[in-house]
């Protein structure tokens, strides 16, 4: 609990039978939307000392953090976060705590990736567009899709990082009417996000792939995913 002693928080406190890791996720990106500075949220579990009913078993604190792991301030002392007291937690936290009962969880995103990395991976999105050397995926575009896409790509010989974004992101690296033509062609066919996975030098490791949702509209997990960058990437 020791990184909380520093700031005094402003706190939005419930009481729920369960809290899982997917909800932090959750109220970490949809916080990050409305505050882009968010890069991580400190997490910490602890035994209620004074229990007010069944679901007070737990009391689960999340803070949330900029890129140098400070918390969040509204007004330079006090920072956002969430307590949440409960009867247990799901074991997606329990594994992502790992025994301790505090720990960051920092998102692999472009706000803490190299500056220039958007721009190499436009370069080569591109390029793959020119030779034709890009496969194409007609799916459910859902959060477990997206994670397992996520893992198979990073569990790939070479793979450093897994990237997934928006198509429109890349667009804007690019100043070749040509090239730009034939992305309008493909956004007009349906497809709206890209990934790649690249090694640590961030050459393309294996296909570049076009993503089509068969969804009418984003759900709202995957907006959260991607945030307000609208792109995620991970890093091993």
């Amino acid at each position: 609990m020791g990184i909380f002693k520093k700031t005094e928080f402003v706190n939005e406190t419930e009481f729920t039978e369960i809290v899982t890791f997917d909800d932090c996720l959750r109220y970490f990106a949809k916080q990050q939307r409305q505050f882009p500075q968010i890069c991580a949220f400190v997490l910490s579990v602890e035994k209620s000392m004074n229990p007010q009913n069944d679901n007070d078993k737990l009391v689960v604190i999340q803070g949330l953090l900029d890129n140098d792991y400070k918390a969040i301030t509204l007004d330079g002392t006090t920072g956002l976060s969430r307590i949440i007291h409960t009867k247990t937690i799901d074991k997606k936290m329990i594994d992502f705590l790992a025994g301790e009962s505090t720990k960051i969880y920092e998102r692999q995103g472009v706000k803490i990736m190299p500056f220039p990395f958007l721009a190499i991976a436009a370069v080569g999105f591109f390029s793959a567009i020119a030779v034709g050397a890009i496969i194409y995926s007609v799916v459910k575009f859902v959060l477990p899709w997206i994670r397992d896409k996520l893992e198979a790509m990073l569990a790939k010989k070479n793979v450093k990082k897994a990237f997934l974004s928006d198509i429109g992101n890349l667009a804007k690296d690019c100043k070749n009417k040509k090239t730009l033509s034939d992305l309008d062609k493909l956004v007009d066919e349906g497809y709206e996000f890209v990934a790649v996975a690249f090694d640590d030098d961030t050459n393309i490791i294996g296909d570049v792939e076009l993503i089509k949702d068969t969804n009418e509209s984003l759900d709202d997990e995957v907006e959260d995913l991607l945030g307000l960058e609208r792109m995620v990437v991970v890093s091993i």
